[in-house]
């Protein structure tokens, strides 16, 4: 619990650290330029690895090494924390710097293949072989960390999956209603909880990610599986699905719809921590998040409070939802640090089944082996359990602003807030993503 609620507080102060740094121009390699691979790698008598994290990354990876240093007392392994937006965007320029760490956690998504073609990366085909993770790892999994020149250049450290609606049972008995199996039926939940005094629904739609998995999960209720790929291939020549098609365009207008009618009027500007605080005091019937979010909610909410989760509703009937998979946390080992082989190691140790097994002690994050058996995952507890059993049932599909490339997700995420505040039209939005989309391909 320290080690999560320091991580909460963490941000904060970063954030303050981050604004004056940017406010006199440095970069986000100069916020920790410890890892100068030009000196000693030696500290005392200790030889030292840089790994860098997200705040939540932090949280497991630091359980990790303390348990790789108790066995390893001559390595110490420093874990440098970065503002998630921030590392987002300039992680790649540090890991080509003279400061770059000798450990990566990172996203295998949209800037993975520039950070793959810098020459950045080290292999790790042999790991994949010698460590078991080309049986233990899903077959999408390993296809998805294959670059297009046949290696392998990071490994998936955990799964999550988006979104997930936990809700408040005492709120839904009290209003009458029950689980929705149908848009209609989510949407006529609204007026029953706002009697009782309740926000229908709560979600951090400050967050560009988070309004982005409410797309995801929308969109991908409303197109084919077929579609689904024309709309990320389209190249502006076939023109059976595009941006502008009817079906993108009812997914914008549901995302309104929900804005308007169950999220409160601040919801432009809710944070994660606003969002989740608004449930767990039970001011909020329902809260749409992530699924790591079961593990902190559980340590969070008062022992008499009585969860229940369901997956976004179906809107079309020949369409069955499926759950979105997120498969993109990854590790990644630095090349030219003179410390390779010895942050493999520290991978490997992370990778080991005891360590994946770990996890269930942190009830944040699911592990991406799939070699753990029930006994293992019951300390997940009822709820992470339950869905992640309905997630196996229901099926996943990967998410949409995963799958496109940088330039046209961050017009996305402005597209989607701007829809749903209504500041901007579905046709318009459409028009202008199929522009930015176009110009990329091109």
């Amino acid at each position: 619990m320290e080690r999560r609620l320091g991580s909460r507080l963490y941000p904060v102060v970063l954030c303050t650290m981050i604004f004056f740094i940017l406010l006199s121009g440095c970069s986000l390699s100069s916020i920790y330029s410890n890892n100068d691979h030009s000196q000693t790698q030696k500290v005392g008598k200790q030889t030292e690895l840089v790994v860098s994290a997200i705040p939540n990354a932090a949280i497991r990876l630091s359980a990790d090494a303390d348990a790789f240093m108790a066995a390893n007392p001559n390595i110490k392994i420093k874990i440098n924390e970065y503002e998630e937006n921030v590392y987002k965007e300039q992680a790649p320029d540090l890991f080509t710097s003279s400061e770059k760490p000798d450990i990566a956690w990172y996203w295998a998504e949209r800037k993975y293949k520039e950070i793959v073609e810098s020459g950045a990366l080290e292999p790790l085909d042999s790991m994949y072989k010698s460590e078991g993770w080309n049986k233990e790892l899903p077959k999408s999994t390993l296809n998805r960390y294959t670059s297009e020149d046949g290696h392998k250049y990071a490994v998936n450290t955990n799964i999550v999956w988006t979104p997930v609606i936990y809700y408040n049972k005492k709120a839904f008995r009290e209003s009458g209603i029950k689980e929705p199996h149908t848009f209609s039926e989510f949407f006529s939940m609204s007026k029953p909880l706002e009697k009782k005094g309740y926000i229908p629904l709560v979600s951090a739609i400050g967050d560009p990610s988070n309004r982005g998995h409410i797309f995801d999960a929308v969109l991908q209720r409303n197109v084919t599986k077929q579609q689904f790929r024309q709309l990320i291939n389209n190249d502006g020549n076939h023109q059976e699905m595009t941006y502008q098609s009817k079906e993108v365009l009812n997914s914008w207008s549901i995302m309104r719809k929900m804005a308007k009618e169950m999220l409160p009027k601040d919801a432009a500007t809710t944070s994660e921590e606003e969002a989740r605080a608004l449930f767990v005091q039970g001011k909020a019937a329902m809260y749409s998040s992530i699924s790591a979010q079961a593990g902190i909610l559980e340590d969070e909410l008062p022992e008499n409070f009585d969860i229940g989760f369901f997956y976004y509703p179906q809107i079309k009937r020949d369409i069955k939802p499926k759950v979105q998979l997120y498969t993109g946390d990854a590790l990644m080992v630095l090349k030219g640090t003179g410390k390779e082989e010895l942050a493999k190691r520290f991978v490997a140790f992370v990778m080991s089944y005891d360590r994946q097994k770990a996890l269930a002690e942190q009830r944040m994050f699911f592990p991406s082996r799939t070699d753990l058996n029930n006994e293992d995952l019951k300390q997940y507890g009822p709820l992470f359990s339950k869905m992640y059993k309905e997630m196996s049932e229901l099926g996943t599909t990967p998410l949409w602003d995963d799958r496109i490339p940088s330039e046209v997700a961050k017009v996305s995420f402005k597209l989607h807030l701007n829809v749903m505040t209504g500041k901007e039209e579905p046709i318009d939005a459409g028009k202008e993503l199929q522009e930015i989309h176009e110009r990329y391909q091109k």
